[in-house]
């Protein structure tokens, strides 16, 4: 086993949750007297947009004045009223973490969703005891009042396990998550089954292109694999 610490995103990558961010993002635009074009909808890779550019998709189009109310609605729809019922873990992910913990790596969980929702999600569904540790934005807003960007979070991580950079990997499926990756050394697995568009993921340039569970595990126990040259993209097949 390569690795020691493996950092896992959280949707489109450990889990389907687009379904039940919809509804949220439908709840808050119904609320102001609007709705999302279907095709818009039917795209999941625009949920990777802020709140602000889904915003102006709206139509009819509410007003700016209208965005603090969209932007809160989500949130609270979300964290509040959502039960997550069309959140499902992915196949396979499940039995490779447990696969992990029996090799002694480490699974933490770097998300840029909420903390509040994130171990709402893991309490209800019984995830929690597959991760080490999780970590939001807003982990340490009560003591900073600072969101922390998905680059810090990775960041902290390693300092909190004690561990190399070149002995974690990320794994992830936005262009994001691999600049993040990078930016801290640390490799990444950008897996194309998620939320991201394969284009912009081969464009980051990932250490490693996975197109399914299958493939993440290939990555995390092949030698041959581990052993290729850094900083080139594999497309694991």
């Amino acid at each position: 086993m390569r690795y020691k610490l493996i950092l896992w995103d959280f949707d489109g990558t450990i889990a389907s949750t687009s379904e039940d961010v919809w509804r949220s993002i439908n709840y808050a635009a119904c609320a102001c007297g609007s709705k999302l074009p279907e095709g818009f909808i039917s795209n999941s890779s625009n949920l990777s947009k802020s709140t602000l550019e889904i915003f102006k998709y709206l139509i009819p189009y509410p007003g700016f004045e209208f965005y603090k109310k969209f932007d809160s609605d989500i949130s609270n729809h979300y964290r509040n009223l959502n039960n997550f019922h069309s959140t499902h873990m992915y196949a396979g992910i499940a039995r490779l973490i447990l696969k992990l913990k029996k090799c002694g790596v480490i699974n933490a969980i770097v998300t840029n969703k909420p903390l509040d929702a994130l171990e709402k999600i893991l309490n209800i569904k019984k995830w929690i005891e597959l991760f080490d540790s999780w970590i939001s934005p807003d982990s340490l807003y009560s003591e900073s009042k600072v969101y922390m960007s998905k680059k810090e979070m990775i960041s902290l991580m390693i300092s909190k396990y004690n561990i190399s950079p070149f002995d974690c990997v990320y794994i992830g499926d936005s262009y994001s998550d691999v600049e993040s990756s990078r930016e801290n050394c640390v490799d990444c697995i950008a897996v194309s089954y998620g939320d991201g568009e394969i284009s912009a993921l081969k464009l980051a340039r990932p250490k490693y292109l996975a197109n399914c569970v299958n493939d993440i595990s290939s990555v995390l126990f092949s030698s041959d694999i581990a052993n290729e040259e850094r900083n080139s993209l594999l497309e694991v097949r």
